[in-house]
């Protein structure tokens, strides 16, 4: 079984739609793969979207990021997105793996 681990700026592609969205959907819609998500997920996922209605160029309406969030809280919610909790070891891990140059 496959998993992949999403980063923010690419599982907000799947509830806005831009450049590379129909692949993240393809993938996050694969019945048999499993999906993670940090525990700060929850947090920057709001805050990409609020500044996608705060943009001057309104990527995104104020009624489009409610059901943005609402959509991306019962992913969370019916564990479609499993979220990985962020301790101590996880963090000094990241950032040993993040260090490593190519």
């Amino acid at each position: 079984m496959a998993a992949y681990f999403w980063d923010t700026s690419a599982l907000a592609k799947y509830y806005h739609r831009e450049k590379g969205s129909v692949f993240v959907k393809t993938l996050l819609e694969t019945a048999s793969y499993k999906h993670f998500i940090s525990e700060a997920t929850l947090i920057e996922m709001l805050s990409v979207t609020a500044a996608k209605v705060r943009s001057e160029t309104d990527t995104l309406v104020k009624s489009d990021f409610y059901m943005f969030r609402k959509v991306f809280q019962q992913d969370v919610k019916e564990q479609t997105l499993l979220v990985v909790k962020l301790d101590p070891q996880v963090i000094t891990s990241a950032q040993k793996l993040i260090a490593k140059p190519a």
